[in-house]
């Protein structure tokens, strides 16, 4: 290794070589205790900005009884967990930035990474029909309501691009779930429920339609092809302990963890959902717990190559299949604000693209890679999802605003 400075100062006398060495570290340490207490208020004043805005945030909408928010960014050195408001209603508790949560539909990034391990592992391929890896009897099902499980492949699973109806959209299940919220639903039971109350959107890779219930499968292929149950395969598969996910588990399918505090209470309207029993939302399509601090680091570590052996295994993450016909996240002229790809929405903010997953009681995860930063945020009122939005775009100002300030 050669040090240009050597040259310079080898010919002088040893001790003003060292006069003007010291002279040099002096100014190093200078500079780096500057840049680093520059660095300090930068963080200390972004801080301040995100807690403002979250107790703002309650006050200005007394419907919502609290929010927790987690923002990551290893390049930024920004490690910020902040809540306001409650955590109970009746109790009047005030809410914790560790509590957990009800995940629901951000669970699906999870299982998209699940499958994609397992494809590292040769237990699978994307473009084989789920007929290969679902048992005989979901196959006969699948089959009598109209399907052709043939000719549907686990990426069309993965993209929402396989025409399966989606059960836990409807109508007809939330009235199901509401009449008993004790019950206690079985996967089998949820993809009969999706044959009964409705028909095909189409053939894969006709139309793009969001579907619980393909993901519901999916959680049945990666407990299948893992050889362990689904709760086992997700925590081995995507490396919890080594991330230290200590607080994220798939509820009623595994004991929750020691350290992990109670769950915050989560809403829909009036109603308290949290003794409702979690198998309405289980098996793929949802069912993990996780503090926001969790889900964050969760997001950091996939993006960041902790997570997948293979780097073409985010690469792949990252894609979709364009379909004939799509919903509100596609149109004709190509990609629109927002695109499916495999457990993760492709989105784009103030010219940044963020890659992003919620879920349906109002819980949000998300990368955003040119800034490095990952963020997570719950909302605990599940009504309040555009004021969720709102919220995320005033806090991504506020990191955005930063980073600018620092250039």
């Amino acid at each position: 290794m050669k040090f240009p400075w050597r040259n310079k100062y080898a010919n002088m006398p040893k001790g003003q070589r060292m006069k003007k060495l010291s002279t040099l570290l002096l100014l190093f340490l200078v500079y780096h205790n500057t840049f680093s207490a520059i660095s300090t208020a930068y963080a200390n004043e972004l801080e301040d900005k995100l807690q403002t805005t979250l107790d703002r945030f309650i006050t200005d909408n007394a419907e919502i009884p609290g929010v927790m928010v987690s923002i990551i960014s290893e390049k930024r050195n920004l490690d910020w967990q902040g809540a306001a408001g409650v955590s109970d209603l009746k109790t009047q508790q005030a809410i914790k930035s560790e509590q957990t949560v009800r995940l629901a539909s951000t669970t699906k990034t999870y299982i998209a990474a699940a499958i994609l391990r397992l494809k590292e592992q040769d237990k699978l391929s994307l473009n084989k029909p789920i007929s290969q890896y679902l048992p005989n009897d979901q196959v006969k099902i699948l089959q009598d309501g109209g399907y052709n499980p043939d000719q549907i492949t686990t990426r069309h699973l993965l993209t929402h691009t396989s025409g399966i109806w989606d059960h836990a959209s409807s109508q007809h299940y939330l009235e199901a779930v509401i009449s008993d919220t004790t019950h206690h639903w079985t996967r089998v039971e949820q993809l009969k429920f999706a044959m009964d109350k409705g028909q095909p959107y189409g053939k894969p890779e006709e139309f793009y339609h969001y579907s619980d219930t393909g993901y519901v499968l999916l959680g049945e292929i990666v407990e299948r092809r893992s050889g362990k149950p689904l709760a086992v395969a997700l925590r081995t598969l995507l490396k919890f302990d080594a991330l230290n996910l200590n607080n994220t588990w798939l509820e009623t399918l595994e004991p929750r963890p020691q350290s992990a505090l109670n769950r915050a209470h989560q809403y829909m309207g009036d109603m308290d959902i949290t003794e409702w029993n979690a198998t309405m939302d289980l098996y793929g399509g949802g069912g993990l717990v996780a503090t926001m601090p969790d889900l964050a680091r969760f997001f950091q570590a996939l993006f960041k190559g902790k997570v997948f052996d293979k780097n073409t295994s985010l690469a792949e993450m990252k894609t979709t299949i364009l379909p004939e016909h799509g919903g509100i996240f596609y149109n004709k002229s190509g990609y629109g604000n927002y695109q499916y790809c495999m457990g993760l929405y492709a989105s784009h903010y103030r010219g940044y693209t963020i890659y992003q997953h919620g879920g349906f009681w109002n819980t949000i995860g998300a990368y955003i890679p040119a800034l490095d930063v990952s963020f997570a945020v719950a909302v605990t009122q599940q009504h309040a999802n555009e004021k969720r939005k709102k919220l995320v775009e005033d806090m991504l100002d506020a990191v955005i605003g930063s980073v600018l300030e620092k250039k």
